[in-house]
């Protein structure tokens, strides 16, 4: 249950006669707090004079405030009450709420603001509530401004720009007037409306007063609109949101400039991320490398530049991390239970392996590469991490490579050049050479010189098995990369790139189950030179 959806139980009980929108009237001052460590809160409310404005409802006493963390259920931290000042005095202000943050500097809160229509001691049934959420800062005040006037001039509608399909969220209409800093106006909530423009792909359920619960339905761009309407005033607000495709198969398109997202073969469900909101002038979009990390967001090497993440490809959530020293190509995220937005691996110019934290670049660390013959790889075309988390890499030296950590510690090798059992043939200028594990530690090549992908148990080559040509009905068969899902019997996926771009799907490595996806062009389901695959 949503914070917002608890401030009705917690600031009265009673069913809902009348409610408050709550949203931005709230900014902070440089006052000290009354003792070190703890921050303060300062709420002003505004009654309107009796010749310009009327209060709503009009029999309103008594204004309750409460302070409430985020957790789930919320806690009360605080409370005060406030009543109706005399006639002429337009502004009340409520004693001064003093908070120390959970973190030690800062804490957001949600200040709640109920109208009764008695007194402290007996404030009978609640008649309107309205919050809003402000960031405590140790040794500063806040202030929260809510007013009873019923002029809006504007209306904030609050939630996600970018959605999946299948997600459910919620959007939140705020009433606000004109004044500077702006503050809540309390309204009738039967004066506001939050529809859909037209054919739309968004779904709206009233949750509570201004918050809707709203469910992405349909892939594309949909607008939903925000009323409110009173004799006096006709007021609209909007929130545009684009929504994805649920991709679970994610493909660098490198000669159409963007990556694909597939829902399934052999008729995909089709969507395409081009970056073309973050274009900068003279760089265009490359596409080298895609990963997942355990949540599903997206990683791409757009080499030579930088690497991206986002959270589908709507480009929800949009970071760029540049590698200092070196651009991003072959990329790998530790995708391991538990270990969220994981760390990333990668491979720069200079033939090293890198990793970093996080999207910051965080405890940059490398090995191998081509400086002064010290620990070099020969071109890697593959990373991967096993569940004991040692590091894989295919290089272009025709072996596959084994090492516990970033120091190497524990490097043993396997295969040279040929086409027999424990060989590979990979020209690593033409691409090719990827590499998956699945979760059983069972290691998969894209032998791509040999026409073949390959398994292994171990990096001992122990129980080789080959997954040829013929399992797919063509004679120009050249995988560049292969990737597992997650089940324990994993599904295969192959790209080959050598004539018709195409995407296979295998049961296991007898070839059973072929699904196929893919063609040459721009167009849906089809490919330009792709070169890495994903899937979850």
């Amino acid at each position: 249950m949503k914070v917002r959806r608890l401030i009705a139980m917690l600031l009265g009980g009673c069913a809902l006669g009348m409610l408050a929108g709550c949203g931005s009237g709230a900014g902070t001052g440089g006052a000290p707090a009354a003792s070190r460590g703890r921050g303060s809160i300062k709420i002003f409310i505004k009654w309107p004079k009796a010749a310009t404005g009327r209060v709503i409802p009009s029999a309103t006493q008594l204004i309750r405030i409460q302070v409430l963390d985020t957790s789930n259920p919320p806690t009360v931290l605080a409370q005060e009450d406030v009543q109706r000042p005399a006639a002429g005095v337009n502004t009340v202000t409520a004693p001064v709420i003093d908070i120390t943050p959970a973190s030690g500097t800062s804490q957001s809160v949600v200040v709640a603001a109920a109208a009764f229509p008695g007194t402290a001691a007996n404030p009978g049934t609640r008649q309107a509530v309205g919050s809003q959420t402000v960031t405590v800062q140790s040794g500063q005040t806040t202030n929260a401004n809510f007013t009873m006037a019923t002029r809006v001039a504007n209306l904030t509608v609050s939630g996600p720009t970018q959605a999946t399909k299948g997600d459910t969220f919620t959007v939140t209409v705020t009433p606000m007037d004109g004044a500077t800093p702006p503050a809540v106006v309390i309204v009738d909530p039967t004066t506001v409306s939050l529809t859909t423009i037209g054919t739309s792909g968004l779904s709206v359920v009233p949750l509570t007063g201004f918050t809707y619960t709203v469910t992405a339905t349909v892939i594309g761009s949909s607008t939903l609109t925000a009323t409110y309407d009173e004799q006096e005033a006709h007021v609209t607000g909007g929130l545009t949101i684009g929504i994805a495709l649920p991709a679970t198969i994610f493909v660098a398109d490198s000669g159409n400039m963007r990556v694909v997202g597939l829902d399934k073969l052999p008729v995909p469900g089709y969507t395409t991320y081009d970056d073309s909101a973050h274009a900068v002038t003279g760089q265009q979009f490359n596409p080298n490398s895609v990963a997942l990390d355990a949540r599903g967001a997206i990683y791409v090497a757009n080499y030579p530049y930088n690497i991206i993440r986002v959270d589908n490809l709507a480009g929800q959530n949009y970071q760029s991390f540049t590698p200092p020293g070196g651009t991003a190509s072959t990329m790998y995220v530790d995708r391991r239970p538990g270990a969220g937005q994981g760390q990333i691996y990668f491979r720069t110019d200079n033939g090293a392996i890198n990793r970093v934290d996080d999207m910051t670049g965080k405890n940059l660390v490398s090995f191998g590469g081509f400086v002064n013959n010290v620990n070099i790889l020969g071109n890697p075309s593959g990373i991967a991490l096993d569940s004991q988390h040692r590091i894989y890499v295919f290089d272009g030296s025709n072996q596959l490579i084994r090492f516990d950590n970033m120091t190497g510690a524990g490097l043993v090798k396997l295969g040279s050049q040929g086409s027999g059992t424990n060989q590979f043939n990979v020209n690593p200028f033409q691409g090719g050479g990827g590499i998956a594990i699945d979760s059983s530690n069972h290691i998969y090549v894209a032998d791509s010189d040999n026409n073949r992908i390959v398994r292994m148990d171990d990096i001992t080559g122990t129980n080789w098995t080959v997954l040829k040509t013929s399992s797919f009905g063509g004679s120009g068969f050249r995988p560049l990369t292969v990737a597992v899902d997650s089940p324990a019997s994993p599904h295969i996926y192959v790209l080959d790139n050598k004539n018709s771009p195409v995407i296979y799907r295998v049961d296991d490595m007898a070839g059973n189950g072929l699904l196929r996806a893919g063609g040459v062009g721009s167009g849906t389901g089809q490919f330009s030179f792709p070169v890495s695959i994903a899937v979850k």
